[in-house]
């Protein structure tokens, strides 16, 4: 059974459902000298997840980040 994701309307609820989830560990490298962050969506919630760098994000964030080839 997949992963429920957040159900929620509005950012503010979107956030906190992410809040609850459970963290993984990812890491971008930097693409062709790029260091920008990559911003990620969430049904209007936005994060920015830093490159070369270690972070926790949520589970949604990360299978996000994979589903686009970050991971």
């Amino acid at each position: 059974m997949a992963a429920k994701k957040p159900a929620a309307e509005d950012p503010l609820k979107t956030g906190e459902a992410l809040a609850r989830e459970p963290r993984v560990l990812v890491r971008l490298a930097s693409a062709d000298g790029e260091d920008a962050p990559v911003d990620v969506g969430v049904n209007g919630y936005f994060t920015s997840v830093p490159r070369g760098e270690t972070v926790e994000v949520p589970k949604t964030v990360a299978d996000l980040l994979a589903d686009a080839g970050y991971l």
